[in-house]
């Protein structure tokens, strides 16, 4: 913006600039909609979207690493002129998004940046991190539809998936859920459910009789309940009918849950 514009024309540029960013920011959005979707599909549509955002898109060149993916713009390669942010799911940085300027381009807010920008790429970062946390509640939620359909002859491999998801992400969930189906399993009169029941109280700290869901897991024993859960659902997949063992765990589960977003699991 040259500082012999008129302000009308200052407030023109101002407004197409921030038109460029919805734009992108809509595009966006848009790809990530659908959880279903793999880090591959979405990854190299990221990168395309982004350029168009900024004030210079002829010369803007974009990279995204995401859990082992790279993709980036043909024109891609690293300059002096960048913005950058991580990509954060469950307090961890799982990959990070770039933009360069290919040339260099007049002092602005951030280097050759706009302080829009910063935002831009921020609020992008934050919306990947999202996705990949929906995806993986949503493959969780997918494999716990699987193992629905497990017969009683086989390893409830897909249980697997969720118990782990829940380990990472909800400790005192993943308890509840396994105090739950081995009360189960011992009022159905199932043999090994006593002794799963004195492990858990172990890990809980009390004493080894039935008690209720709520009360915290001790952060120290947590990597003792993981191997306890997938017993206990090995043994009630094994002694258990679909129905029975569903209806053991009826009720809905929160995985997530703000002011503005709340995922849920319905288990009926």
């Amino acid at each position: 913006m040259s500082s012999q514009d008129t302000p009308i024309q200052q407030l023109v540029e101002s407004l197409q600039e921030r038109a460029k960013e919805l734009n992108c920011l809509y595009r966006v959005d848009e790809i990530l909609s659908d959880p279903a979707r793999s880090i591959a599909e979405i990854c190299p549509q990221i990168v395309e979207a982004l350029p168009p955002g900024w004030k210079y898109p002829e010369a803007c060149a974009v990279r995204l690493n995401l859990r082992g993916d790279r993709c980036q713009t043909a024109t891609f390669h690293e300059t002096p002129w960048f913005l950058a942010a991580p990509i954060v799911v469950e307090g961890q940085q799982v990959g990070a998004l770039t933009v360069h300027y290919m040339v260099e381009k007049p002092a602005a807010d951030d280097g050759p940046f706009l302080k829009e920008e910063r935002k831009l790429i921020d609020t992008i970062a934050d919306r990947v991190s999202f996705f990949v946390t929906r995806r993986d509640l949503y493959r969780a939620h997918e494999s716990l539809q699987s193992a629905h359909s497990l017969s009683v002859e086989r390893e409830p491999a897909e249980w697997g998936v969720i118990l782990d998801f829940l380990r990472r992400t909800d400790p005192d969930l993943l308890r509840r859920i396994t105090r739950r189906m081995i009360n189960y399993l011992e009022l159905s009169g199932v043999a090994d459910a006593e002794a799963l029941l004195r492990k858990v109280a172990s890990v809980d700290g009390g004493a080894g009789e039935r008690t209720g869901d709520n009360f915290p897991l001790r952060k120290s024993r947590l990597r003792d309940l993981a191997p306890i859960s997938e017993e206990a659902f090995k043994i009630a997949a094994r002694n258990l009918g679909e129905d029975e063992m569903v209806a053991s765990m009826t009720g809905e589960i929160v995985l997530i849950e703000d002011d503005e977003t709340t995922v849920r699991i319905w288990i009926e």
